[in-house]
């Protein structure tokens, strides 16, 4: 497995971001609107938090055009709207412990989510209520 950094020097030099992707790691392109950019991170986030976590990156189109993959995002999109975008569409499975927010600084911008305790799968058995 390769690091993210060595995966979008392979997207900066012409390979397709589909083929790159993973269990683990996701390519979205902005939408044509902030809230449909964020439905569609958020909608990332959760599914890969259903598996083994993951990360998502903004801005990268899953075939390379002129310009390559690699298209960045409007200055609209900061870390922080994005961040409180995903907490806005998540908060229900947050309250309920099913979505977790982890706190990896080594992340690098950005921000992680995985299962919580009361998650519903397989790996994680619901803890009991005292």
């Amino acid at each position: 497995m390769h690091n993210l950094a060595q995966i979008l020097d392979r997207l900066h030099s012409g390979a397709e971001a589909s083929s790159l992707e993973t269990g683990i790691l996701e390519f979205k392109q902005e939408g044509d609107s902030v809230k449909r950019t964020l439905e569609i991170v958020a909608d990332a986030v959760v599914c890969l938090a259903n598996s083994e976590g993951g990360q998502v990156v903004l801005g990268v189109a899953d075939r390379p055009g002129e310009t390559g993959s690699v298209l960045g995002v409007s200055s609209e999109l900061s870390v922080d709207v994005v961040v409180l975008g995903i907490f806005e569409r998540t908060r229900d499975l947050q309250s309920r412990g099913i979505l977790n927010k982890l706190d990896d600084k080594s992340a690098g911008p950005g921000v992680r989510y995985g299962p919580g305790p009361y998650f519903p799968g397989p790996r994680q058995r619901k803890p009991k209520r005292s």
